[in-house]
């Protein structure tokens, strides 16, 4: 039997090696060489494995992840067998939410900063139509193909999640006059929602993790997911919750990308094999998709120009760390979408 273990009686270190282990054994694995797929780097969790994904966190402090090992053993928050550690299932619930908050900590800094940069401001106009402080790949386009499928109206009761700094939410409101909650796990992000939409009767923005929504059954008419679900833990308990907190007649717009791995091309990638769709089949939705790849690949290449085109201005900002990894994201994603890595899609959804 597990100890229960107070992430409180964890020093600094530890907690960090719980986070590294978790955020590795996210990705996929060759079950015959103990291998974790992380990019194009194949990482196996022994010593050596460890050290290579955690000197940067770790620092002056790398020297001691032999004994910090040692303690966590000791603490019963992760195994080892054949020199290969694994998490137990204590220590994966310590990682997930020190992988979380450090997640939170990095896009709070870079959304904000995204907000105050008026070079942001004018490659969201050139990109996406419009300064929504975007930084997916839909555009004003895309945001209205969808709320034509999902008929919002004023007495609709919709949940956004993942709502970021909640300037999408406000142009939902505004076009349609439904009431919006969104929600975030991120506090400075929903907290920057709150103060500029502050007087809003239409719109509520809440802290909640999508793999933990608290919401009564029958809540909401629709719910839209821009660019999350990919994200959570485990996808098949939150499409269970989402159709218990939706309405009979209730849906859902979800904007999707299904991956896979160059290394281990197993998973497939039409709509109808995705996780999200035999998820959706196995609780009784009914639903429609729409192939948007290449829309996704034209939107990259739009980015990826008018980035270039503004980085001027974003260096005389001190902000060209933002547009450089934008461009340079872009092109390791368009060959992902070229090489049948990924696809994307968007699904309309009604609960029955």
């Amino acid at each position: 039997m597990e100890n229960k273990f107070p992430e409180s009686k964890l020093s600094e270190n530890e907690q960090t090696i719980l986070g590294v282990l978790y955020s590795v054994e996210l990705n996929p694995k060759d079950s015959e060489t103990n291998e974790y797929f992380i990019g194009e780097k194949r990482i196996k969790l022994n010593v050596e494995g460890i050290l290579s994904v955690s000197k940067h966190r770790i620092g002056e402090d790398i020297d001691l992840l032999s004994s910090i090992l040692e303690t966590l053993l000791t603490k019963n928050l992760i195994n080892i067998s054949n020199k290969i550690y694994s998490l137990t299932e204590v220590g994966s619930k310590i990682g997930k939410k020190i992988k979380s908050k450090w997640f939170s900590e990095f896009y709070d800094k870079l959304l904000l900063r995204c907000a105050k940069s008026q070079a942001y401001a004018k490659f969201c106009e050139l990109v996406y139509g419009e300064n929504l402080v975007q930084f997916n790949v839909i555009d004003v386009q895309q945001l209205n193909m969808m709320l034509e499928k999902l008929e919002l109206n004023s007495n609709d009761e919709v949940l956004d999640l993942g709502c970021g700094l909640g300037k999408i939410t406000e142009y939902l409101a505004d076009k349609t006059g439904a009431s919006i909650t969104g929600i975030d796990f991120s506090q400075k992000s929903i907290q920057y929602a709150k103060m500029n939409t502050k007087g809003s009767e239409k719109l509520r923005f809440e802290v909640q993790d999508i793999n933990e929504l608290n919401y009564p059954s029958n809540t909401f008419d629709a719910i839209i997911a821009l660019d999350v679900l990919y994200w959570v833990d485990d996808l098949e308990p939150v499409i269970k919750t989402l159709k218990d907190i939706l309405k009979p007649n209730g849906r859902m717009g979800i904007f999707y990308v299904q991956f896979q791995n160059q290394e281990n091309l197993t998973e497939p990638l039409e709509s109808e094999n995705t996780k999200l769709a035999k998820f959706l089949d196995q609780n009784n939705y009914t639903y429609e998709v729409e192939d948007i790849s290449q829309k996704a690949v034209e939107i990259w290449e739009r980015k990826i120009a008018v980035g270039k085109d503004l980085r001027a201005q974003f260096l005389s900002e001190g902000n060209q760390d933002i547009i450089d990894t934008r461009v340079a994201g872009g092109l390791d994603v368009i060959k992902k979408f070229e090489t049948k890595q990924q696809k994307r899609y968007f699904f309309y959804v009604k609960n029955k």
